[in-house]
């Protein structure tokens, strides 16, 4: 998935807040585990998880969920786990 930077306080199109695109851009750049054409790839279903947790911390609605669950399609995590660095997280 391909995030572009945004100026403050915009979201984009897909009515995905600022915030989170900046903490999906913070972890792909902590789990990169290759760099193609410019993109840090990482494992989009820890990924996934890592944003859904960050759109409940926050506290946002469930559209937003609704629309990183469309725009992930995977699997959340890997057995109710995801990696962050060198950290297990429970899910």
């Amino acid at each position: 998935m391909v995030l572009k930077k945004l100026p403050a306080n915009e979201t984009k199109s897909l009515g995905i807040p600022r915030r989170i695109l900046l903490e999906i851009n913070k972890f792909k750049q902590r789990n990169l585990i290759i760099k193609y054409r410019e993109k840090n790839i990482c494992c989009e279903r820890c990924l996934k998880a890592y944003a859904l947790k960050k759109v409940g911390e926050f506290g946002l609605e469930d559209k937003v969920r609704g629309i990183l669950n469309w725009k992930f399609r995977c699997h959340i995590g890997h057995g109710g786990y995801y990696l962050d660095e060198e950290r297990l997280v429970k899910i």
